[in-house]
C-alpha cells in the first residue's frame, strides 16, 4: 500500500502552463519596456491587490538563496518552496544530479508562481553559477567540523568582499579561487561577535544555503566544495530534522540575525531587478495579462 501510495503522490505534482514555466526561470527583459508593462497591467489589478503585491515586492531579498540537492518527495520540495517563499526568499536553486525536482501543488499552496527556480544538472554548473554572483555557499551538514548555526557570524560574512571567478577555463586557477574564498569565509564566520556589520544592504555579500537529499544529505562533492559548514543542534536522538523544517529554522535564524533585510526602501525606491519581479508578479496576477500586453504592444524579450 505504501509504494501504491508514493506512485499516486508522485503523480499528482504542479505542471504549471508553459508561459507559467517560463516566468519562474526568466531572469528579465529591456528595463523600458518593463515599465511599459507595468503601467499597462496595473489599470486591470485592483487597487487592494496592488498594494499587497508591492507590499511583497519590497520585502523580497537577494540576500540569501536556497539550493536544494537531488530532492526525492516532491512533498518535501513543496513544503521547501512554501517556507522559502514565505520568508521573503527570491530565488531557489534545484540540482538535478539524480533526481528531478518535483513538487506537490497541493502543499506549495501557489508559492512556485511567486519563486524564481533555476535548474542545474549538477553540482558543479550550480555552484560555478552562485560563485560568479558573489555568493558565498554554505552547507547544512551533520559530520564533524559543521559550526553551529548560532556560532555564526553572519554580519562578518555578510561584510566580506569576494572577488568573481577567474575568466579564463583553467580548472586549476578556478580550484585556487574556491579554496582562497572558503579560507576567508571561515574566518570571518568564526569570528566574534564584536566585528562591524555593514549596514548597507546593497553592499551585503550573498549568502547560498545547500541542503542535501532527504536520506543521503549532502554529497561528498558539494561537502568538500562549501565554505562553510553548518549544523541545526538537535537534543534528541536523531541527528538531523525533516528537510523543509531544516530550511524554515535556517531561514528564520537568519531573519532575526537581519540576513535576509534589504533595509529601509520604500517601493517606489526599489532597485531594478526588483522592477522586473513586481513586473512578473503583476503577470501572475491577471488571467490574460499575456492578451492585454499583446494588444498594447509591449513586448518582452524572453517571454512572448
Amino acid at each position: 500500500p505504501y509504494a501504491l501510495l508514493m506512485r499516486v503522490i508522485r503523480h499528482v505534482v504542479c505542471k504549471l502552463p508553459r508561459f507559467e514555466r517560463q516566468l519562474c526561470s526568466w531572469s528579465g527583459g529591456d528595463p523600458g519596456e518593463i515599465e511599459r508593462g507595468i503601467r499597462v497591467l496595473e489599470r486591470f489589478i485592483k487597487p487592494e491587490r496592488l498594494a499587497r503585491i508591492r507590499q511583497v515586492v519590497a520585502e523580497r531579498t537577494s540576500n540569501a538563496t536556497i539550493v536544494m540537492e537531488n530532492l526525492h518527495d516532491p512533498q518535501n520540495g513543496a513544503a521547501c518552496m512554501r517556507t522559502a517563499e514565505s520568508l521573503g526568499v527570491r530565488e531557489v536553486h534545484v540540482i538535478e544530479s539524480f533526481d528531478r525536482f518535483r513538487y506537490n501543488n497541493k502543499i506549495a499552496c501557489g508559492a512556485e508562481k511567486w519563486l524564481s527556480v533555476k535548474h542545474h544538472k549538477n553540482a558543479s554548473e550550480c555552484l560555478r553559477y552562485l560563485r560568479e554572483r558573489g555568493h558565498i555557499i554554505l552547507g547544512a551538514d551533520v559530520h564533524e567540523g559543521a559550526l553551529p548555526i548560532a556560532n555564526i557570524n553572519f554580519a562578518a560574512l555578510q561584510s566580506l568582499s569576494l572577488p568573481l571567478p577567474p575568466r579564463v577555463d583553467s580548472p586549476k586557477l578556478y580550484r585556487s579561487f574556491c579554496e582562497n574564498i572558503s579560507r576567508l569565509a571561515r574566518e570571518q564566520a568564526s569570528r566574534g561577535a564584536d566585528s562591524a556589520f555593514v549596514s548597507t544592504a546593497r553592499s551585503r555579500t550573498p549568502l547560498a544555503f545547500v541542503f542535501g537529499n532527504e536520506s543521503r544529505g549532502l554529497s561528498g562533492w558539494i561537502r568538500g566544495a562549501c565554505d562553510v559548514r553548518f549544523t541545526l543542534p538537535s537534543v534528541g536522538f536523531t541527528e538531523s530534522y525533516n528537510l523543509s523544517v531544516s530550511i524554515g529554522m535556517t531561514l528564520y535564524h537568519c531573519k532575526m540575525e537581519g540576513v535576509l533585510d534589504r533595509g529601509k526602501c520604500a517601493f517606489e525606491n526599489i532597485p531594478e531587478e526588483l522592477r522586473a519581479v513586481y513586473f512578473r508578479y503583476l503577470l501572475q496576477s491577471i488571467g490574460r495579462s499575456v492578451e492585454i500586453l499583446k494588444r498594447e504592444n509591449v513586448l518582452i524579450s524572453g517571454l512572448f
